[in-house]
């Protein structure tokens, strides 16, 4: 056992630091660009004042409005996001 405990600390270590509200939105954004969503300055500033900035909840509300635009066949509106945030 202290062999294997000398062979993790040799290793590399890398620090997360928690990210801050600005960091989440920017993680936020880059992810709905990566899937071609587009995030007007209204649902960001909506999400910001009325959601958790908890990247699991907003990593699963970014793939149900995915799902969303896709089924309505329209961009994300503050009437959809209200819709998937009360089901």
């Amino acid at each position: 056992m202290p062999d294997l405990c000398s062979r993790l600390q040799a290793g590399r270590t890398h620090q997360l630091k928690h990210l801050d509200r600005p960091q989440v939105l920017q993680v936020f954004n880059d992810q709905a660009e990566n899937m071609g969503i587009v995030i007007d300055q209204k649902i960001e500033r909506y999400l910001q004042n009325n959601c958790s900035m908890n990247m699991q909840f907003l990593t699963q509300l970014l793939s149900e409005l995915d799902q969303a635009t896709l089924v309505h066949k329209k961009h994300i509106t503050i009437p959809l996001l209200k819709k998937i945030l009360n089901k």
